[in-house]
């Protein structure tokens, strides 16, 4: 066998493998929208999904160096800066920030929203939540939470099992939430105004590398818009609880 048909048999293979991965990636990802999973499965399916990339990719600059080699050249280096450009956090920061005033104290704001154990009381996609340590709220205290995050441009839908962990807490002026092994915080504050209580939400989250590479970063506009989309609704729902209690 000649070098030409060892590099073409290697290029049939990469991308065989290639499509394997992918439509494993592709198989796990549907069952996320009916069956639970959690972040740790969610970032499995992710690198599946980056691998099949990748192995496609190898494939197309195997072949491409046989029969056009400027054009194999030219792949790696787009390539090569594309994983360069994913790198810097900065394209790949999502940040969403949202306030609203409600007509009711700060106390009773704060027993609402700063408690993440009442999260299905207001927001649409957290379906229940569950303490993982027993005593009040406080920093350090972990909540579980089942959040269904509908499909969209930017996501393919997720039925989500994940858990906050509270790393900021001081009633009732600031609640602040991480989610464990991630690096997405919300961070509630509580002001006393004139007609009410100024609740500011902001929402601060970094796009991981593999969804990044694999075109995460060209919907994070979108992903920013469907969580400004669901805290405005879940601001809607409380203040049908904090301002027309029921009798």
């Amino acid at each position: 066998m000649d070098a030409s048909a060892a590099a073409f048999q290697l290029a049939a293979i990469l991308f065989i493998l290639g499509v394997l991965f992918l439509a494993l990636s592709v198989w796990l990802r549907l069952r996320w929208v009916s069956h639970p999973v959690d972040t740790a499965a969610v970032a499995r399916t992710v690198r599946i999904n980056l691998v099949g990339y990748a192995l496609q990719l190898g494939g197309a600059i195997v072949f491409l160096a046989k029969v056009a080699l400027p054009v194999a050249t030219v792949l790696l280096v787009v390539s090569g800066t594309w994983l360069v450009l994913c790198v810097q956090s900065r394209p790949r920061r999502v940040h969403v920030e949202s306030d609203t005033i409600f007509r009711c104290t700060r106390e009773e704001a704060f027993a609402l929203l700063g408690d993440p154990r009442k999260e299905p009381l207001y927001f649409p996609e957290t379906e229940r939540t569950e303490v993982g340590s027993a005593g009040e709220m406080a920093v350090g205290t972990v909540i579980r939470g089942w959040v269904r995050i509908p499909r969209d441009s930017s996501h393919h839908g997720l039925y989500l099992v994940a858990e906050e962990v509270i790393t900021e807490y001081d009633p009732p002026r600031i609640c602040v939430t991480r989610i464990v092994g991630k690096s997405a915080q919300t961070r509630l504050v509580f002001n006393a105004v004139a007609d009410g209580t100024h609740v500011t939400a902001v929402y601060d989250s970094v796009i991981e590398f593999e969804p990044a590479v694999t075109g995460g970063v060209f919907f994070r506009g979108e992903a920013e818009r469907r969580i400004l989309k669901s805290r405005q609704a879940a601001w809607e729902r409380a203040r049908l609880i904090l301002e027309h209690p029921a009798v």
